[in-house]
Protein backbone atom coordinates (compact mmCIF):
# COMPACT_ATOMS: atom_id res chain seq x y z
CA UNK A 1 0.00 0.00 0.00
CA UNK A 2 1.31 3.44 -0.91
CA UNK A 3 -0.32 5.20 2.05
CA UNK A 4 1.15 5.34 5.54
CA UNK A 5 -0.89 7.18 8.19
CA UNK A 6 0.59 9.84 10.44
CA UNK A 7 1.08 9.36 14.16
CA UNK A 8 -2.24 8.87 15.96
CA UNK A 9 -4.18 7.65 12.91
CA UNK A 10 -5.30 4.22 11.67
CA UNK A 11 -6.58 3.44 8.15
CA UNK A 12 -9.44 0.94 8.25
CA UNK A 13 -11.97 -0.76 6.03
CA UNK A 14 -15.25 -0.54 7.98
CA UNK A 15 -17.45 -3.61 8.32
CA UNK A 16 -21.19 -3.59 7.72
CA UNK A 17 -22.94 -1.28 10.21
CA UNK A 18 -24.01 -2.94 13.44
CA UNK A 19 -27.63 -2.14 14.27
CA UNK A 20 -29.13 -2.31 17.76
CA UNK A 21 -32.71 -2.03 19.00
CA UNK A 22 -33.42 0.88 21.32
CA UNK A 23 -36.60 2.15 22.92
CA UNK A 24 -37.05 5.83 22.05
CA UNK A 25 -39.77 8.28 23.12
CA UNK A 26 -41.78 9.78 20.24
CA UNK A 27 -44.72 12.20 20.34
CA UNK A 28 -48.12 10.50 20.68
CA UNK A 29 -50.19 12.02 17.86
CA UNK A 30 -53.56 10.81 19.28
CA UNK A 31 -53.06 12.18 22.81
CA UNK A 32 -51.55 15.44 21.54
CA UNK A 33 -54.34 16.25 19.07
CA UNK A 34 -55.49 19.84 19.60
CA UNK A 35 -52.68 20.74 22.05
CA UNK A 36 -50.56 23.84 21.62
CA UNK A 37 -46.92 22.82 21.08
CA UNK A 38 -45.63 26.03 22.71
CA UNK A 39 -47.67 25.98 25.92
CA UNK A 40 -48.99 22.46 26.58
CA UNK A 41 -47.10 19.43 27.88
CA UNK A 42 -46.84 16.87 25.10
CA UNK A 43 -47.47 13.18 25.69
CA UNK A 44 -44.99 10.62 24.37
CA UNK A 45 -44.99 6.91 23.76
CA UNK A 46 -42.07 4.50 23.67
CA UNK A 47 -41.29 2.86 20.33
CA UNK A 48 -38.67 0.18 19.58
CA UNK A 49 -36.42 1.37 16.77
CA UNK A 50 -33.33 -0.06 15.07
CA UNK A 51 -30.46 2.42 15.14
CA UNK A 52 -26.76 2.32 14.30
CA UNK A 53 -24.65 1.21 17.26
CA UNK A 54 -22.24 3.73 18.83
CA UNK A 55 -19.35 1.31 18.30
CA UNK A 56 -18.43 -0.35 15.00
CA UNK A 57 -15.89 -2.86 13.63
CA UNK A 58 -13.22 -2.27 11.02
CA UNK A 59 -10.27 -4.15 9.51
CA UNK A 60 -6.89 -2.42 9.85
CA UNK A 61 -5.29 -1.59 6.49
CA UNK A 62 -2.40 0.53 7.86
CA UNK A 63 -1.37 1.98 11.20
CA UNK A 64 1.42 4.22 12.44
CA UNK A 65 4.42 2.16 13.63
CA UNK A 66 2.26 -1.00 13.38
CA UNK A 67 0.47 -0.47 16.68
CA UNK A 68 -2.26 -2.65 15.21
CA UNK A 69 -1.42 -5.39 12.73
CA UNK A 70 -2.75 -5.24 9.19
CA UNK A 71 -5.80 -7.51 9.04
CA UNK A 72 -6.70 -7.13 12.72
CA UNK A 73 -10.32 -6.21 13.46
CA UNK A 74 -10.66 -3.23 15.77
CA UNK A 75 -13.62 -1.75 17.63
CA UNK A 76 -13.97 2.03 17.30
CA UNK A 77 -16.42 4.67 18.48
CA UNK A 78 -18.32 6.56 15.81
CA UNK A 79 -18.28 10.34 15.82
CA UNK A 80 -15.36 12.69 16.22
CA UNK A 81 -12.11 11.11 15.17
CA UNK A 82 -13.59 9.07 12.30
CA UNK A 83 -13.45 10.55 8.80
CA UNK A 84 -14.01 9.16 5.31
CA UNK A 85 -10.76 8.75 3.39
CA UNK A 86 -11.78 9.33 -0.21
CA UNK A 87 -8.41 8.51 -1.81
CA UNK A 88 -9.18 4.82 -1.25
CA UNK A 89 -12.72 3.52 -1.74
CA UNK A 90 -14.65 2.40 1.35
CA UNK A 91 -11.98 3.37 3.86
CA UNK A 92 -11.90 5.59 6.94
CA UNK A 93 -9.16 7.29 8.93
CA UNK A 94 -9.69 6.73 12.65
CA UNK A 95 -7.93 8.61 15.44
CA UNK A 96 -6.21 6.26 17.90
CA UNK A 97 -8.27 7.66 20.77
CA UNK A 98 -11.47 6.43 19.03
CA UNK A 99 -10.17 2.83 19.02
CA UNK A 100 -11.36 1.00 22.13
CA UNK A 101 -10.01 -2.48 21.48
CA UNK A 102 -9.38 -5.45 19.22
CA UNK A 103 -12.21 -7.81 18.23
CA UNK A 104 -11.48 -11.54 18.64
CA UNK A 105 -14.05 -13.93 17.19
CA UNK A 106 -12.35 -16.93 18.82
CA UNK A 107 -13.34 -15.82 22.34
CA UNK A 108 -16.81 -16.06 23.83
Amino acid sequence: MKFSPEKGKVLISPHKDIMVTKVLPVPDEEKNAGKNLATDIMETKNVKTKVKANYQLGTVLASFENRWKVGEVIVYKLGMGVIDFDLLKKTKLVEEYAVVGVWDDTKE
